[in-house]
């Protein structure tokens, strides 16, 4: 990394339809896989839906995904997904495996709080993630996000963290989440 702020160099761009290769790059990926529900490398149709429901995603409460980019690379697709179960947005973020390690986890999910808290007026915003995937509990526990709650999903441990925004006041409509 050099010498520039991580935390200023981001760029957030509304995911499209001509970021179907990048997110299936990220998809089929069985490290990066791992870490979602499903637990494996999502296949073409898979592929197809989740990209239809992120840029669905955007038309309900005018929230979704985005790719990122850093140093003029993408590096990654972040955003926030509803969650129908808890009425609530969750971040979700992901980056390319070549980027891991650098130091541009933590900063990234900043901005994409940043971007939820003062953009788009959310009140909360939840985190859920596997507990054995430690960076990644680290990256939102950095961010402030609170631990809540444990709980199992189709055999899978889980954690699931909160953080607040006392000035958010965004309605939530109901909605569905993108399958992640």
């Amino acid at each position: 990394m050099d010498d520039e702020d991580p935390d200023t160099s981001f760029k957030f761009n509304k995911i499209t339809k001509e970021d179907k290769a990048f997110l299936a790059k990220l998809l089929k990926n069985p490290h990066i896989a791992k870490n979602f529900i499903k637990g494996t490398e999502y296949i073409d149709e898979e592929i197809d839906q989740i990209m239809n429901n992120m840029i669905r995603c955007w038309e309900a409460n005018e929230l979704g995904f985005y790719t990122v980019e850093y140093n003029q690379q993408q590096i990654g697709i972040a955003g926030f997904n509803y969650l129908t179960e808890f009425e609530q947005v969750e971040i979700v973020y992901c980056l390319d495996e070549v980027f891991w390690g650098k130091g541009l986890a933590v900063p990234m999910v900043n901005n994409l709080i940043n971007i939820g808290f003062n953009e788009l007026k959310l009140s909360k915003i939840l985190g859920i993630v596997k507990k054995n995937n430690i960076p990644s509990y680290k990256v939102l526990e950095k961010n402030k996000l609170i631990k809540i709650k444990e709980f199992n999903e189709k055999n899978e441990d889980y954690y699931l963290l909160e953080i607040n925004n006392s000035q958010g006041r965004k309605k939530l409509i109901k909605t569905s989440d993108v399958g992640l």
